[in-house]
């Protein structure tokens, strides 16, 4: 008996995936039966093969068909890492890691550069013009492939997998006896990652893509006229060379360089991604929030760059949002201050939230029925109406990019019961409380008045009585319905 240590082999999955394949289509062997025949099949070859390739004879000869990708990949022993500068005539089983769009040189040619890998290295599979074509539309990351007919040379002092003429490439099945597609990602730093789609919030420009990758919340953001796959609720996908983004969930923005594959079609997940009420949102996960939905208060545009904040309010808090984008402000700007609406597309930095470029919003009711409205501050939350003394006002200004004006205002107002912050960003309510026309306004701003106009607005609303009505939140957030100044 030959008692000379043995090798473990090199891929024992592959081992236990030939062994699962025999006991499937001989369910009248057992699992200690076969491992005993596999050790046998050692002993008979004197140790010259190891454990999966002696499992593959004991296959072959109980009748077992295997899938041609193992056959293949004990045939092609040559792997990445061994590949040397002016080796032709090769073999390679390899998966699919990248693959990019063709480059167009000057010369009128196209080229192709296919990332390749296994657990010993990655290499670029190089074709040109009608090869890559053809490679570019049936390729993509994870598959297995068999090349034959390649040869490696050096090129700008890396090294690169080209295809003679007579060359060719093969498509496998997806259980090659190489590491699973994520694996060698990680191990090789390639910038592609998997994603379950879990929910999809289309915006104007664009999408953003909210998944699970490696059970991790994530999110992709994605233009508008990057060329890709329809998407679905439950598609498994592929997105190459994103940029990573800042934020508490791990975000991935989409540029020109970018492809999204659909790996596999499955039944949507249950997704750990919410759409809450706005007092929910301060108990909420940042990196699982979706969306919010309460009572506009006011679109505020930012005084500095592009967007500003967007309040919402529900009957125990309020919460503002981060926008940049101007188009957002403006629209939220025109709906009636206390109407219900719906904020999708949503992510947290820091203890802030922000919209993703590619967001949505909408109206989703009516305001509350009112009832009988409480006539002082000291109601705490609820509909009220009541006169209020303005203690501390701000307007806030910015032309949009379109060279519209962005108007707000923000009080602070007492009725000697209470107090409540007040913001207004509503047309008629701004020119009411302005005493202008939003022509006047809009005139003023074109000649470049309104900045200096400012400062006496404040100053002239500072201590002036007006009459309230609207919703307060019990954290003193006023969403005004209607505002009238009586004094001052």
């Amino acid at each position: 008996m030959d008692e000379r240590p043995r090798e473990e082999p090199e891929n024992p999955q592959v081992l236990e995936e030939i062994i699962s394949l025999i006991l499937r289509h001989r369910p009248d062997i057992t699992r200690d039966a076969v491992l005993k025949m596999v050790e046998e099949r050692i002993r008979d070859l004197g140790g010259l093969i190891d454990e999966d390739a002696a499992a593959m004879l004991v296959a072959k000869e109980l009748g077992v068909p295997l899938p041609k990708a193992y056959v293949v990949a004990r045939g092609a022993r040559l792997r990445v890492g061994d590949l040397l500068p002016g080796l032709r005539g090769l073999k390679l089983v390899a998966r699919v890691l990248r693959v990019p769009r063709p480059l167009a040189l000057n010369s009128g040619k196209r080229v192709l550069k296919v990332l390749v890998g296994d657990e010993s290295g990655v290499i670029n599979l190089v074709v040109w013009d009608e090869r890559a074509e053809e490679l570019y539309k049936s390729l993509r990351p994870g598959m297995c492939i068999l090349i034959e007919g390649g040869f490696a040379k050096r090129y700008r002092g890396r090294l690169e997998l080209g295809l003679a003429k007579e060359g060719r490439v093969e498509v496998l099945d997806e259980e090659c006896g190489l590491p699973p597609f994520e694996e060698l990602c990680r191990k090789h730093s390639v910038n592609v990652i998997t994603v379950k789609v879990c929910e999809i919030v289309e915006g104007s420009g664009g999408c953003c893509i909210y998944g699970l990758h490696s059970d991790r919340p994530v999110q992709v953001l994605v233009p508008g006229d990057l060329e890709m796959p329809s998407l679905h609720v439950g598609d498994i996908i592929a997105v190459q060379d994103a940029r990573e983004l800042r934020g508490d969930a791990p975000r991935y923005r989409a540029n020109r360089m970018t492809r999204i594959f659909v790996m596999a079609r499955s039944e949507p997940l249950q997704s750990p991604f919410k759409l809450l009420e706005v007092d929910e949102v301060r108990s909420a996960d940042g990196s699982t929030l979706l969306g919010v939905r309460g009572l506009l208060v006011a679109a505020l545009p930012s005084r500095r760059g592009a967007g500003g904040s967007l309040i919402l309010a529900g009957r125990l808090s309020s919460v503002s949002i981060l926008s940049f984008e101007d188009e957002v402000i403006a629209r939220l700007g025109q709906i009636r201050p206390a109407t219900p609406v719906e904020l999708r597309g949503i992510y947290s930095s820091g203890a802030r939230l922000r919209l993703n470029p590619y967001s949505s919003f909408k109206v989703v009711g009516e305001p509350p029925l009112q009832g009988a409205p409480a006539d002082s501050l000291a109601a705490g939350s609820g509909y009220v109406s009541c006169r209020a003394t303005i203690t501390s006002c701000r307007v806030k200004y910015r032309l949009s990019e379109s060279g519209e004006p962005l108007l707000g205002v923000v009080m602070s107002v007492d009725d000697g019961t209470g107090r409540a912050r007040v913001l207004v960003s509503y047309r008629d309510a701004l020119c009411r409380l302005l005493r202008s026309e939003w022509e006047e306004l809009s005139e003023y701003a074109t000649t470049g008045l309104l900045p200096k106009l400012i400062p006496y607005m404040e100053e002239e609303l500072l201590g002036s009585d007006v009459e309230l009505r609207g919703w307060l939140s019990e954290d003193g957030v006023m969403a005004v319905t209607d505002i009238e100044v009586v004094s001052g």
